[in-house]
């Protein structure tokens, strides 16, 4: 049983870790175009992270 619980967790964090990591680019991304005075690439940048967002929050309220 220990060792099921282990490898679950094991997933679990090896998807947060995943998710982060994309979330960590997105923000890199905006800093970046608003560095470069890219605006509308900033733009859609921060719509695509709201999007990632908004599908963690349902993701994280369905206990997915």
């Amino acid at each position: 049983m220990e060792n099921k619980r282990s490898n679950i967790d094991t997933d679990r964090f090896k998807i947060i870790n995943k998710t982060m990591d994309e979330l960590y680019s997105d923000l890199s991304d905006i800093y970046e175009s608003i560095a470069d005075r890219d605006i509308q690439d900033a733009v859609n940048s921060v719509a695509k992270l709201i999007s990632k967002l908004n599908k963690l929050k349902t993701s994280m309220r369905h206990g997915e």
